[in-house]
């Protein structure tokens, strides 16, 4: 970190397993999966048996947009820009309308995001799926590809089709053609939103903390943590 010209490096998806850096990890969260060992079919077996209306009314969804409109695909992989930058538009969106960060405001976030998407090495490459009703797309996403299976990035839909859960039809489908191309686990990333908890069948565990270049700047960390802490308890006695 003091080689790099950082005062500090924080992290917040480091995976628990780590232990190199158990002296910097101040807590642990879990980052829920979607387990495709043993294939689509008992992946979903796995669902049903935490909940049996998420595939039902899956499937129920599906139907009346295809009546509605027109059948419903998944496309697993986009090479074309104007998709790409679907992913960025709708995210932003979403982001102005939710009060959250816009992320992609700043060019080096997006020159990252572009340079991944644009990446077909074994070990990390960019994956823009498309979830299509006719020809129209009602919810894409920008994940990553590695070693280890499918990692979940950006996922958003398009607003209008919101009724219709099209953030789960997409990772129902997705999961049921990664299983298909030998994918064996779909990581859905740090939280327990509502929709992870449905989908995921299995977790793991991840840390966050800091590394700071200066030992007395990292003590005096700690020392206010724990004095905040005590306040707090104080406060609550």
């Amino acid at each position: 970190v003091k080689n790099a010209g950082l005062r500090v490096w924080r992290f917040d998806h480091l995976p628990f397993e780590q232990f190199a850096f158990a002296p910097y990890q101040r807590s642990t969260f879990k980052s829920p999966v979607m387990d495709l060992s043993n294939g689509y079919e008992s992946y979903l077996k796995a669902v049903n048996d935490k909940s049996k209306s998420l595939t039902s009314a899956n499937a129920r969804r599906r139907r009346a947009l295809e009546r509605e409109i027109g059948p419903v695909a998944l496309e697993w992989n986009s090479s074309r820009s104007e998709d790409f930058r679907r992913v960025i538009d709708w995210k932003t969106e979403q982001y102005r309308r939710t009060g959250g960060r816009e992320l992609f405001s700043d060019p080096t976030a997006l020159q990252i995001a572009e340079e991944v998407a644009a990446s077909s090495a074994e070990d990390c490459s960019g994956i823009v799926h498309i979830l299509l009703v006719g020809e129209r797309p009602i919810a894409t996403g920008f994940n990553i590809m590695g070693p280890s299976g499918l990692s979940g990035w950006f996922g958003v839909y398009d607003p209008e089709f919101g009724d219709f859960s099209p953030g789960t039809m997409m990772y129902l489908a997705l999961a049921e053609e990664a299983s298909n191309r030998g994918v064996s686990q779909i990581d859905l990333g740090g939280g327990e939103q509502p929709y992870k908890l449905k989908l995921a069948t299995g977790s793991y565990t991840l840390a966050k903390g800091a590394v700071y270049a200066s030992r007395a700047e990292d003590e005096s960390r700690k020392l206010y943590r724990r004095m905040r802490a005590l306040r707090t308890r104080m406060r609550e006695a």
